[in-house]
């Protein structure tokens, strides 16, 4: 499964939803579509894209058509079981 997070304002997470994501990356790939760097991005386990559409291609192009794609428009007040 892929988690793409497209996050348009400032937010901050708790411990607790760190260590969850943490946890979740050990699964899955998450790609987040943001203005933050892609270093940053990249430094914190995450996958940056420049667009929902350039996350689901990379995802797609990793797993294949068949992959499982979760898109969380929302993504920080969603919550996943993965």
């Amino acid at each position: 499964m892929r988690l793409i997070c497209k996050s348009r304002r400032r937010s901050e997470i708790g411990g607790h939803k760190a260590a969850a994501i943490a946890s979740l990356l050990k699964k899955v790939d998450i790609y987040l579509v943001s203005s933050l760097s892609a270093s940053f991005v990249n430094r914190i386990g995450l996958r940056p894209a420049r667009s929902v559409e350039e996350a689901l291609a990379m995802a797609f192009q990793k797993i294949g058509s068949e992959a499982k794609v979760l898109v969380a428009p929302h993504g920080r007040v969603v919550r996943l079981f993965a």
